[in-house]
Formats: structure tokens, sequence, C-alpha cells
């Protein structure tokens, strides 16, 4: 396994443990569809929430969020209208969210969590 990917999937746990932190029920992780990956698949509070998830070795989130691009938002929306459609899900209110990792040489990671980032 890459150190890149192995970086990314430990991302993917740390944002886990924090979204289960404030009580989100985790429904999938790594959601592939040949359009994209939905990196997380949650309910919070009557709201279904695909997370999209960005981790870097650092000591701050800043370089993690300006990688949200438009063509990824593109790739994640066409992603998320796939598994609305798989699942035959459409009469529920949904948002994209982007959690951001920074896992510092020394210390504990952090997080930021931006909820509905269509609107960011």
């Amino acid at each position: 396994m890459s150190s890149q990917k192995h970086v990314g999937q430990q991302g993917e746990s740390i944002a886990v443990q924090h979204l289960e932190q404030k009580q989100y029920l985790i429904l999938a992780r790594n959601w592939r569809h040949q359009h994209g990956e939905i990196d997380i698949i949650a309910w919070h509070n009557d709201v279904l929430v695909f997370a999209e998830v960005k981790t870097r070795r650092s000591s701050n989130t800043d370089d993690s969020l300006p990688n949200f691009t438009p063509r990824k938002r593109t790739a994640l929306l066409q992603a998320i209208y796939h598994y609305l459609d798989q699942h035959q899900i459409s009469d529920v209110t949904w948002r994209l969210d982007l959690i951001a990792v920074a896992i510092p040489p020394q210390g504990q990671p952090l997080i930021d969590h931006l909820e509905d980032a269509l609107e960011w």
C-alpha cells in the first residue's frame, strides 16, 4: 500500500471517529461507482450526509480544503446522484460535507468539518 493511500485511510478513520462522536450513524465507507467514490455516507438528524475527506501530513488543515476543485465537486455529485438512484432514495434531505484532517508529526490530528460544502 502506498504511503499516500495509507494516510488517506488513516484520515478517513479519524473522520469516522469524529462523526460518530457527533452522533452520526455511519452507513458506508468508500462507496464506489464509475463516476467516483464517496468517502463516508452517514445519517445525522434526519439528513443523509455524504462526506469527502481530505487528509494531509501537516500541522494544519489549510492545504486540504482548496483541493475540493470544481472537477472533484462534479464527480462527487454524480456519485451522490447514482447512490440515491441505486438505493431508490428520492424524498430525503441530503448534504455534502468536507472534512479536512491534518496529521502533524507530533500531537493529535486536527479536524475541520465543513457542513453543506455545496454552499461553500
